[in-house]
């Protein structure tokens, strides 16, 4: 169960960036403007299954049929899926018109109206995608869900708070995997309302094992009222306004941050995809490009996102004390002792 409210813990908002703008935005400032450069526009009606036409942004009276030969073509509003990208297989500047590498389900202009297309030339659109995903597994926001405290199958502990059970909240919720993004707990009894109630904090510890954060809790309120954990989650899991588990697929899938800050990020992941395919001196003209990006999602991360403090703490009735109170800079957010 997820509780959406306007108190921490609720989703973002109001943001929406499509798949489709952020690719196109990141294929713009990778391959410029220009002739040679990164072209958008939409087909004309002399496009067919095997070529596309667009008189106003590709038909020209200079020969240009090599500038985007071997180039990507991307169709993010393409009905079907094999029509989405294709290599460009020749061109003819005259005419207006690229042909792809082989024939498409549908031609990208139909019923009196054409499709938005895209010509890459330094990187792929599924790539770029790539790079958007592993940006959106950095991106944050703070999210609330509950657990439902467990029942002693032997009804012998209904009130002792100084026994603790465990719970795997990563079989909960995937994207819960580290200690830190636990920022606190709370309960609060059937009788009160999330809206009008804040929840009583609760002391425990968590710990990761095997690739599984466990949470103990204490065993006293089992059966009865909810557990509410502030977390902190990755963009990456929530798409199109629902849980997801594999990030951004189709162009007009959609996820809630601000543009700049997702683009800057997937930058980060572009560069370091390109300085696999460089020799060294390249490799450090790409570098400093690099830590430019680098440098712009750090500040965007601070701005669009705050790390929760951390209220977590360690109870003394599992011999454990204190906290740390985390920082964005401290993955060590919260004990990560084992209990036992």
């Amino acid at each position: 169960m997820i509780v959406l409210t306007p108190t921490p813990g609720s989703f973002p908002t109001g943001l929406a960036q499509s798949l489709k703008t952020i690719v196109l935005d990141i294929g713009k400032r990778l391959d410029g403007s220009g002739a040679s450069g990164f072209v958008t526009g939409t087909a004309t009606s002399g496009s067919a299954r095997a070529s596309l036409e667009d008189t106003t942004r590709l038909q020209s009276s200079i020969s240009q049929d090599d500038l985007h030969r071997d180039s990507w073509l991307w169709r993010p509003d393409a009905t079907a899926a094999a029509d989405v990208l294709s290599v460009i297989k020749d061109a003819n500047s005259q005419a207006g018109t690229v042909t792809p590498d082989r024939t498409w389900v549908n031609a990208p202009y139909a019923n009196g109206a054409g499709e938005t297309y895209a010509i890459f030339h330094t990187l792929s659109p599924s790539d770029i995608t790539e790079c958007v995903n592993r940006a959106l597994q950095r991106m944050y926001f703070e999210s609330e869900v509950t657990v439902t405290p467990s029942v002693d199958p032997d009804n012998v502990e209904t009130t002792n708070l100084t026994l603790f059970r465990r719970y795997d909240v990563t079989t909960l919720f995937p994207w819960l995997t580290e200690p830190w993004q636990l920022r606190r707990v709370g309960y609060l009894a059937p009788s009160q309302s999330r809206a009008d109630y804040w929840p009583t904090l609760i002391r425990g510890t968590s710990y990761r094992e095997n690739n599984i954060l466990y949470v103990w809790l204490p065993a006293g309120f089992q059966g009865n009222g909810l557990f509410y954990l502030r977390t902190v989650r990755p963009h990456y899991s929530w798409i199109n306004g629902a849980n997801a588990v594999a990030g951004l697929v189709n162009a007009a899938d959609t996820v809630d941050v601000e543009l700049n800050w997702v683009v800057a990020g997937a930058m980060v992941e572009v560069f370091d995809l390109l300085g696999q395919q460089l020799d060294d001196a390249a490799m450090k003209k790409y570098a400093i490009v690099q830590a430019k990006w680098a440098a712009k999602f750090s500040y965007y991360s601070r701005q669009y996102f705050t790390l929760p403090a951390n209220e977590f703490y360690a109870s003394q009735y599992l011999g454990l004390y204190g906290g740390s109170s985390g920082s964005a800079d401290n993955d060590e957010s919260g004990l990560s002792i084992r209990a036992s």
